[in-house]
């Protein structure tokens, strides 16, 4: 065993691509983050997942439960269904689209 443990499989579940739309999704946004692979761009969106209730991130869940998150420092957005399956990761352009999100889904009180 070499007393690494267990290999890693990646992100759970919940924080992954569908299948179909894994590479396509890398293709188009990798080189935003300096992804050199479909599974690395996979774990850096996974990873951003978790961060979406830490200091600098914005989120809100739309009324359809799905979740969207923005890090304006870096220009950062993510999109999950509800399950928390990942829908997009991209860094927006204009940098007014995230605005434009919440003014499209994000509930009022």
């Amino acid at each position: 065993m070499g007393g690494r443990g267990p290999a890693s499989s990646g992100p759970s579940p919940a924080h992954r691509f569908p299948d179909l739309t894994r590479e396509q999704h890398f293709r188009r946004h990798g080189a935003d983050f300096g992804a050199h692979s479909a599974e690395h761009y996979e774990r850096l969106a996974a990873e951003f997942a978790g961060r979406r209730h830490t200091a600098g991130v914005e989120s809100f869940v739309s009324r359809d439960r799905f979740i969207f998150t923005y890090e304006p420092a870096t220009n950062t957005f993510l999109l999950q269904k509800p399950g928390g399956e990942l829908v997009t990761f991209y860094k927006p352009t204009p940098a007014g689209y995230w605005q434009t999100q919440r003014n499209k889904y994000e509930p009022t009180q």
